[in-house]
């Protein structure tokens, strides 16, 4: 009964953290702060949290923006968990902002190392990628090595969020030739059409 209790409770908190990154895209930073602070009362979840927090409030020219409380809600995720994906997606971003490349890109490898499923990990890697001026954000995954073609799936799916169509496009089709199966296999050739004919609107106009 206490586990089936506990497993309760983190799946509950688990929905808070979600619930706050969905208010965080909508804009409602008040909102997605309430809802990380109350994930943060759950043991177990307290970097998660803090790390979150601090992401919300490194959004520029919103009532939420407070530079100096980024940093300390960080680093006190980071000491907290230094595994922790959002505590790493939160020092990464942090990094970023403050021109600290490496110390960027290192952050964000180790979290998609810990999540590689983690699309907001995937975000910040473009992110960086814009800041170096690479060519190809791919690169940046795994050093500049080989990478999976989930994992160059999951950097498409970034680059289509903010708007990257054409790096979205190259990186779907990448993730195909390197052997991408099953739904996300079916998901990529529907972006990539999705894709192609949203570039193409504004030439048939």
């Amino acid at each position: 009964m206490l586990q089936k209790a506990l497993a309760g409770n983190n799946n509950l908190t688990t929905a808070h953290l979600t619930i706050a990154d969905a208010y965080l895209k909508k804009g409602r930073y008040e909102d997605a702060i309430a809802e990380a602070r109350e994930a943060g009362n759950h043991h177990g979840f307290d970097a998660a949290a803090l790390a979150l927090e601090a992401r919300i409030r490194s959004v520029p020219k919103t009532p939420t923006y407070n530079l100096r409380l980024v940093q300390e809600l960080t680093q006190k995720a980071i000491n907290m968990n230094s595994k922790d994906t959002e505590a790493l997606i939160s020092a990464s971003m942090l990094a970023l902002n403050e021109n600290r490349l490496a110390d960027a890109k290192n952050k964000i490898s180790a979290a998609i190392a810990e999540e590689p499923g983690n699309l907001n990990a995937y975000v910040v890697l473009s992110e960086i990628a814009k800041a170096e001026n690479a060519a190809e954000p791919a690169v940046l995954l795994s050093g500049g090595g080989s990478q999976s073609p989930e994992q160059t799936y999951n950097l498409a799916r970034a680059l289509e969020r903010i708007g990257d169509a054409s790096g979205s496009i190259k990186c779907y089709q990448l993730s195909l030739s390197a052997g991408l199966s099953g739904a996300e296999q079916t998901a990529a050739n529907e972006a990539i059409s999705r894709l192609t004919e949203g570039a193409a609107l504004p030439k048939s106009q």
